[in-house]
């Protein structure tokens, strides 16, 4: 008898473990042209993570973040227009919109202390965004992204760019994904991010890069007045001196081994870079 009400009273602490646990809430707002963003909250925390993904991804590109992190912030991780389960129809998918998307999100939660980390075209993002949020932004992180503010492409230049992928979007953005790696890198993982990538909708990814490319980081630095950091990987070089000149609240880590994807090349270094720059931070 005394075994049968020891197995009860285990159950019963189970499923009022279960119970008082919190899942992540999955949800979605509008965006100001009425577009459908889709996001997930996890944990709690007085501060808010809000994770933006980057070209052609989603927000599971952050699936090795949400659980450290979620331990002590609240983490929130968004689709913007046009990828993952957000959704489509934007005639233009500017960095301006994908910051409207962001900032629709963080508005809705009533979130007032956040920092925004944006991987690669979400860096371009959360500048755009952090115009919106100045007063909730403590500071703007990115993800092997700032490699230069000063830059200038011309129409000729980002015609020659986007042509092949105009002309097979697939197969192009195979190559490109590839070479976002360094050599030795986990083939599985290049070939899941690379088959992810290809298979996203080709008017949304040519909009994105286009305007990913052409837009002045000039202009969207103009005006804001918050910490800026970013993690990077050793492949491409980053112009670190030009970039505190323009802007000298500027500040970069570098991860050594890693290709473009280093938040999920590398998780747990990573994770303890981002960690050190949060402590920084808060």
């Amino acid at each position: 008898m005394k075994t049968i009400q020891i197995f009860f009273l285990a159950l019963l602490i189970s499923s009022c473990m279960q119970q008082g646990s919190q899942g992540p809430e999955k949800g979605s707002v509008l965006s100001a042209d009425q577009t459908e963003i889709s996001y997930t909250l996890y944990g709690d925390g007085k501060t808010a993570l809000v994770f933006v993904h980057c070209w052609c991804c989603d927000q599971g590109y952050w699936r090795e973040q949400v659980d450290t992190f979620s331990q002590d912030y609240k983490v929130v991780t968004i689709d913007l227009a046009g990828h993952g389960k957000s959704g489509t129809g934007r005639d233009d998918y500017t960095l301006q919109a994908f910051g409207m998307d962001v900032a629709s999100v963080v508005k809705h939660l009533e979130l007032n202390r956040i920092i925004l980390i944006g991987h690669s075209l979400g860096g371009g993002v959360i500048l755009a965004a952090a115009h919106q949020l100045k007063e909730q932004t403590l500071a703007l992180i990115g993800v092997d992204t700032y490699q230069g503010f000063l830059y200038e492409l011309s129409d000729s230049v980002i015609r020659q760019f986007i042509e092949p992928f105009r002309q097979d979007f697939y197969n192009t953005t195979i190559g490109f994904v590839h070479g976002m790696f360094p050599p030795g890198a986990d083939s599985l993982l290049v070939m899941e991010i690379a088959e992810d990538l290809a298979q996203g909708p080709a008017e949304v990814a040519l909009s994105a890069m286009i305007n990913n490319i052409s837009t002045d980081p000039v202009d969207l630095l103009e005006g804001l007045d918050i910490p800026i950091y970013s993690i990077n990987s050793r492949m491409f070089p980053v112009d670190v001196e030009a970039n505190r000149e323009l802007y000298p609240d500027f500040e970069v880590r570098f991860m050594e081994g890693v290709g473009h994807f280093i938040q999920l090349e590398d998780p747990l270094n990573f994770n303890r870079e981002l960690d050190k720059i949060l402590k920084e931070i808060i």
